[in-house]
């Protein structure tokens, strides 16, 4: 699409760098960290590299929490796929941390068209996270910025997904039945 305007491959990724510097200005971030990997060919590069590149920065910023896609991609991108077997990867041998994937029920990948979302059985979510409506409207100016399909644009068509204020997440290899309302609750035990 973006190749279809004029934009060769480099322009392209400083089009996303830019949209990612201002969603980090929206969401009020301390800094932003992109790895210089080649835009929009991470399906392309070895698994090694990608999980390299992502070990890198789980050890600068040690976080508790990666949320991330599902094995899918979420909605079968060649890219999104790879950045979760990337993030898999990294997260071997580097501790108990809980990697929470983005997760969308049957209900909501049927309303959108044309069919854009791979769903998660209601069985398989860990957490549903209620957002404030702060959160909401943070979460949709994001998706404005990155010009995201699947989002409500002011002048977009009816069949676009109308995101509702709630987001649901599948924990690797943990499982919660009740699911938990926060993505750091009951988190594994860090010793020594």
């Amino acid at each position: 699409m973006l190749a279809a305007e004029g934009l060769d491959r480099e322009g392209i990724a400083r089009l996303r760098e830019g949209r990612l510097e201002r969603v980090a200005e929206r969401l009020g971030l301390d800094g932003l960290v992109v790895p210089g990997l080649p835009d929009g060919r991470h399906a392309r590069e070895p698994l090694a590299v990608l999980g390299d590149a992502v070990g890198e920065i789980l050890d600068a910023f040690d976080p508790q929490v990666v949320i991330g896609h599902d094995p899918r991609g979420v909605n079968g991108h060649p890219d999104h796929i790879a950045a979760h077997w990337a993030v898999r990867r990294a997260l071997e041998g580097r501790g108990p941390r809980r990697f929470a994937m983005v997760a969308y029920l049957q209900d909501t990948a049927d309303a959108v068209t044309p069919r854009l979302l791979f769903p998660t059985a209601e069985s398989e979510i860990d957490a549903v996270v209620d957002l404030d409506v702060r959160e909401a409207r943070a979460k949709e100016d994001c998706l404005r910025i990155h010009e995201a399909l699947v989002t409500i644009f002011d002048d977009g068509p009816e069949t676009l997904l109308r995101r509702p204020p709630v987001e649901r997440y599948d924990f690797l290899g943990e499982a919660f039945a009740p699911p938990v309302v926060d993505v750091f609750e009951r988190l594994p035990v860090v010793t020594g």
